[in-house]
């Protein structure tokens, strides 16, 4: 009996000593996991369970983005148009020796997706303000200006895409794309886009993208220039921290200034790849119930200058910093400049910037409020302040103006020149999705408004 007792005792111990192996496997395999692929515990459970229902009647729900409650409308009012939008037709004298074609009920040609295939290099096509459910087109001709006229048309995609990629995939070179509306973009690679760029510079101005698994999808043209201006992004992502508000991959030069981007669904709000980038005077923002990751991820170095941005950082956010750069190496004119920008932090705690590189980021004249450390990484900082919401004039509805005892005001420094780029902010974001000239009035505030006593 004894010996009994003893062998027991001894499975037993063993029994225990396996688990406790299997538990610390199973902690370190999680956290390499994580920290390999760069997910946050909500991405990390979603990969669990799609791995583990795969093949199941769940998993085939899951899956499906008609059915998928992360791809769902969600509860939106538009904002109207920018001040800087115009909407009017074109006259032959404006249009000059370009063809204008003429696009909706009562036109020869009535929807979108019939120019597209009529569309001749240095076309200018004109669609009226309506709605065109499910109709998808690829815009192949050259110098294209499309624009939205006498309103906004919405593209409604209906959950369809052109060639199970977005609702308007553009191979041309060098379209122009304005005041268009782009929605509920859906495909099975879960990465439906209200654009997919597939040419060579793409312009973007005064649209809006919303509900769609993507909000733009850049391609890898690395001679490609994309500019996106005065549009706001909506709602965007599957769900699965793989969509994004924006998502350009290594393309030349990327400009994205005076935009409105809010509640991205776990993704990014931007996201970028390219050679060059141009982050200006944004409003990024997750508000009471956004979840998004990061505000803006750089993630294949290069050469980053991010001026006069608000950002908000919500309570549900599903990461905890917002600006992230990432190179492994540290090539010819890399380099993280962050100026003058105004951050507020609603979530326990953060990191304003992560910055995964060799490189040494430069901080100037940022404003920073909340539970945030000012940086993870290599950096070289300046003049940032360490505030809190008595600074702003209205904190708790995003109104993050300088109120007039702000500590902010003549706090701050000229943040120079780098690579004869001025770092010096000369605008200033406007809510609802316009700008304004920045005043100077004495030595440069800290953050991404001057006080002048208009707020």
């Amino acid at each position: 009996m004894q010996l009994l007792r003893l062998i027991l005792r001894i499975i037993w111990h063993v029994l225990a000593a396996v688990g406790l192996v299997s538990l610390c496997v199973g902690v370190f395999g999680i956290h390499w996991a994580m920290n390999t692929y760069n997910l946050t515990p909500g991405q990390f459970a979603i990969k669990v369970i799609e791995k583990l229902g795969s093949g199941s009647a769940l998993s085939q729900k899951v899956s499906s983005p008609e059915s998928s409650p992360q791809v769902a409308k969600s509860k939106y009012s538009r904002l109207p148009l920018s001040k800087q939008a115009n909407t009017k037709p074109f006259t032959e004298a404006e249009a000059g020796t370009r063809r204008i074609v003429r696009v909706g009920p009562g036109h020869k040609i009535e929807l979108p997706s019939q120019a597209a295939r009529i569309a001749k290099p240095g076309d200018i096509i004109e669609i009226d303000a309506g709605e065109y459910f499910g109709d998808v087109a690829v815009w192949r001709a050259n110098n294209l200006m499309i624009r939205g006229v006498s309103g906004r048309p919405h593209l409604n995609a209906g959950g369809r895409a052109a060639e199970g990629k977005a609702i308007w995939v553009t191979r041309g070179n060098n379209i122009t794309i304005e005041n268009i509306e782009f929605s509920d973009a859906k495909v099975r690679d879960r990465n439906g886009a209200g654009i997919r760029s597939e040419g060579m510079d793409l312009t973007i101005r005064n649209c809006l993208f919303h509900n769609n698994e993507d909000g733009i999808l850049g391609g890898s043209n690395r001679e490609s220039t994309i500019m996106v201006e005065y549009s706001e992004f909506a709602y965007n992502g599957y769900g699965d921290g793989q969509s994004h508000g924006i998502y350009v991959g290594s393309i030349k030069r990327f400009v994205f200034q005076y935009n409105y981007v809010h509640h991205s669904k776990i993704g990014h709000h931007v996201k970028s790849g390219a050679k060059e980038n141009f982050i200006l005077y944004n409003r990024l923002m997750d508000e009471e119930d956004g979840n998004s990751s990061y505000a803006i991820d750089i993630f294949n170095g290069g050469l980053a200058i991010i001026i006069g941005n608000t950002i908000h950082q919500g309570k549900l956010a599903e990461n905890f910093s917002l600006i992230h750069y990432h190179s492994k190496i540290e090539k010819p004119r890399d380099g993280l400049y962050v100026v003058n920008n105004t951050v507020l932090n609603s979530r326990h705690n953060g990191i304003f910037v992560s910055n995964r590189s060799p490189i040494e980021a430069q901080l100037m004249n940022n404003l920073v409020v909340g539970r945030l450390k000012l940086i993870d990484g290599r950096f070289k900082g300046t003049h940032n302040i360490k505030g809190d919401k008595g600074y702003f004039v209205n904190p708790n509805r995003y109104n993050l103006c300088l109120n007039p005892n702000s500590k902010a005001i003549n706090a701050g420094i000229d943040p120079g020149k780098v690579h004869g780029i001025s770092l010096t902010p000369v605008a200033e974001y406007m809510h609802p999705i316009s700008r304004r000239d920045r005043p100077r009035i004495g030595p440069l505030d800290v953050g991404a408004f001057e006080f002048d006593g208009s707020s």
